[in-house]
C-alpha cells in the first residue's frame, strides 16, 4: 500500500479512508419526507410520481427492499392511523425477486399501467423499483381507476 501511495503521489503518512453513506431507515419520517421530495421533483418527468405521493399520504404505499432481514412496520396515514407497510428482504436474488413480482405480457415484456408504472404480479397494483439512499427498493400502490 505504501508503494501504491507513493506511485499516485500521496504524501507520507496519508491514509485513505473509505466511507459509505448509511442506508435510510424506511420507517422514519425523514425517509418518508425524502421519498415525498424525490417524487415531487420527479413530477416533471414521471407520469406516476403523483400516484406515489397520494399513496404515501394515504398510507397505502408498500415498500420492499432486499437489503437486510425482514421486518414489517406500518406507515401512518394523514389521520395518524397505521396503514401500509414496509418490508426488507435478503439482498441476494434481487433480479429473481423482480421476476417473481413484476407481471409480464405474452411476449415477455413487463406490463405497464396507463401511467407507465409496472404491474405487480400478485396484486395487480402499480409498482416501481429503483434505488433510494443506496438501497434497492420495490414499491407498490393501488392503481388509480
Amino acid at each position: 500500500m505504501q508503494s501504491l501511495a507513493a506511485e499516485i503521489g500521496l504524501p507520507t503518512g496519508t491514509e485513505q479512508v473509505w466511507t459509505q453513506t448509511p442506508p435510510l431507515d424506511m420507517t422514519s419520517s425523514s425517509f418518508k419526507d425524502y421519498l415525498r421530495d424525490t417524487q415531487e421533483a420527479a413530477k416533471g418527468w414521471s407520469p406516476y410520481a403523483g400516484e406515489v405521493i397520494d399513496a404515501l399520504n394515504a398510507g397505502t404505499l408498500t415498500i420492499e427492499s432486499p437489503e437486510t432481514n425482514a421486518w414489517d412496520i406500518a406507515f401512518i396515514d394523514t389521520d395518524g392511523n397505521p396503514s401500509g407497510s414496509a418490508m426488507k428482504y435478503d439482498d441476494e436474488g434481487w433480479m429473481d425477486f423482480l421476476n417473481d413480482h413484476l407481471a409480464r405480457d405474452d411476449s415477455g415484456n413487463y406490463l405497464r399501467t396507463a401511467s407507465g408504472a409496472y404491474v405487480d404480479k400478485a396484486t395487480g397494483q402499480s409498482a416501481d423499483m429503483g434505488q433510494i439512499g443506496g438501497n434497492c427498493y420495490y414499491m407498490t400502490w393501488p392503481t388509480p381507476k
